[in-house]
């Protein structure tokens, strides 16, 4: 679980960096202190039974969507060049990580395929590969930006 809010909390906390906090710094501590009252939660919650389990991952749900409110106030001022450089990035980044939630949380398709996906493509490996996803998306995002910025 502290690899998953590690990983969240790299996910967004850049892209906050080059987008909403040189505008509005306050906002910028506001988003982060949100999202991390919620990783926080997540490590917090014992797993003893499957309602804890679930908490956590409402808890880890929370988080990423808290990172989907510094996106929408950067989309609200941000320039027009800047949303055709930064958005897709974004997108594709939330994209991964909201599909591979969406699987995991209906448990799909082991829930309507009993015993065919136990052993290969669980809705936890599918959540695995989304994630790896996510990542590659964004950070081959991110490392375009930047070599963009410097040139």
């Amino acid at each position: 679980v502290v690899g998953i809010v590690v990983l969240i909390a790299g996910s967004w906390v850049p892209g906050l960096g080059f987008t909403v906090a040189p505008r509005a710094p306050l906002a910028s501590f506001c988003y982060v202190a949100t999202s991390a009252g919620f990783m926080a939660a997540a490590l917090r919650v014992r797993v003893r039974d499957d309602d804890r389990v679930s908490m956590r991952v409402v808890c880890l749900v929370l988080s990423v969507c808290a990172g989907a409110l510094p996106l929408g106030h950067w989309c609200a001022v941000a320039s027009a060049a800047e949303l055709r450089a930064q958005l897709p990035g974004f997108i594709g980044m939330f994209f991964f990580y909201g599909f591979g939630a969406l699987l995991f949380v209906l448990q799909f398709p082991e829930r309507w395929f009993p015993d065919k996906f136990d052993l290969r493509l669980s809705s936890h490996q599918l959540w695995h590969v989304c994630v790896l996803a996510a990542v590659v998306s964004w950070s081959s995002f991110c490392e375009g930006y930047v070599l963009e910025s410097c040139a």
